[in-house]
């Protein structure tokens, strides 16, 4: 199940060990009463918002990067949307889904803690 708020927020600080400082918006997967899965939408300049993305191996589901999208370019009606993971499989699964590879951030999440920026565009967004 779809759900939003602070407390997606949270997983997602908690699985990126990283703080998310408001303003931001959060959507997130539910199973068994259990956040597994969530994007965190902030640093929203008009034009791009970047959405930080945290996910237990194998729970980042299609509807919720369908509903991302929705909101990245629907309600927003951003141009862009900027993801940095450090996941390995998330950034894997970006470029499938038709991200483009922008690059590696040395130390984004920390001291030796890589980020893989990848961008979603809205010409391109094929859900």
């Amino acid at each position: 199940m779809i759900v939003t708020g602070t407390e997606v927020a949270r997983f997602a600080a908690v699985e990126l060990k990283a703080q998310i400082v408001p303003p931001y918006e959060a959507i997130g997967i539910e199973e068994n009463g259990e956040i597994v899965a969530g994007m965190v939408f902030n640093h929203w300049t008009g034009a791009d918002i970047h959405v930080s993305v945290a996910a237990r191996r194998g729970k980042l589901r299609r509807s919720l990067v369908k509903a991302a999208g929705s909101y990245v370019f629907g309600k927003l009606e951003c141009e862009r949307a900027t993801l940095i993971t450090e996941s390995k499989q998330v950034f894997t699964y970006g470029l499938r889904l038709g991200a483009a590879d922008e690059g590696l951030c040395r130390n984004q999440f920390g001291k030796g803690r890589d980020g893989y920026r990848l961008a979603f565009h809205r010409d391109e967004w094929r859900y």
